[in-house]
C-alpha cells in the first residue's frame, strides 16, 4: 500500500502504475492493469463563460465525445 500527499490543481488526473520484475531494468505496465491499446479514448469538453466585469466562470455547455 502506498501513501502520498499532494497539493494539485482542480481537475482530472490519470496515472499508473507500472511494475519492474526483480532483477528486470525496464517497467512494465501490462503486469499490473492489462494491455488496453485497442481502447478507444473518451473526452470530455467544459465550456466556461465569464460576463463582463463578474468574478467568476459560468459553466455553459459539456460535451463528452468518443
Amino acid at each position: 500500500m502506498y501513501y502520498a500527499s499532494l497539493l494539485l490543481k482542480q481537475g482530472g488526473y490519470n496515472y499508473q502504475y507500472w511494475f519492474v520484475q526483480k532483477g528486470a531494468k525496464k517497467a512494465n505496465v501490462e503486469k499490473v492493469e492489462g494491455s488496453y491499446w485497442q481502447t478507444g479514448n473518451e473526452y470530455t469538453i467544459y465550456v466556461y463563460h465569464r460576463p463582463w466585469g463578474e468574478r467568476y466562470d459560468k459553466l455553459v455547455a459539456v460535451k463528452s465525445i468518443q
